[in-house]
Order: C-alpha cells, then sequence, then structure tokens
C-alpha cells in the first residue's frame, strides 16, 4: 500500500528537529502509526511501539537508561504509549 500525505505534514516538519516531546493523538485506525514510521523513514531515527513489552519494562525500570539507549539517533518515536502507566511523568523526569 502506498503511503497518503496527511495534512499536519508540514506542521510536524516544523518541530521535528527540536529538542521537544511532540504528542501526536487521534482515534483508533487514523494513521498515527504510519506517521510515526514514514517520519522515520525520511527523517531517521529511531521507531519503538511500548505495545511490545520488553520496550514498556525498560522505560519503566530506568527511563533515563532507556533515553540514552534509544536516543543516539536524535529523534525517538514512542508508539503506543498508553501501556505505560504515567509516561508523562516519566519524560518530565528525564528532561
Amino acid at each position: 500500500m502506498d503511503y497518503l500525505p496527511r495534512k499536519i505534514e508540514k506542521d510536524l516538519e516544523k518541530w521535528i528537529f527540536r529538542r521537544e516531546v511532540i504528542l501526536l493523538k487521534g482515534p483508533r485506525q487514523s494513521g498515527k502509526t504510519t506517521i510515526l514510521k514514514y517520519f522515520c523513514q525520511k527523517f531517521g531515527g529511531q521507531y519503538l511501539s511500548l505495545e511490545i513489552e520488553d520496550y514498556a519494562q525498560a522505560i519503566k525500570r530506568d527511563p533515563i537508561k532507556f533515553a540514552r539507549r534509544y536516543l543516539k539517533k536524535k529523534i525517538l518515536y514512542l508508539d503506543e504509549v498508553q501501556y505505560v502507566k504515567d509516561i508523562g511523568r516519566l519524560n518530565k523526569d528525564y528532561s
């Protein structure tokens, strides 16, 4: 299946290289994962789904170690973040 461009892409591209968290949320099946993977291909970085238990446990256990390991690529695309309780707090602690 071919990638279908989204209206939000131009806005996201303005923010992609800032050292800030960008939250992309929307209804199920709206293309959030697709755009994350597309941006990872286009701009580089590391895509991880926290639906994978090993990643979810790693970020809960030691968020600083997790960030250091995966932020070597500069951009970290985290998908399915709802699988980690209080992920916003973990991010704030690392900032």
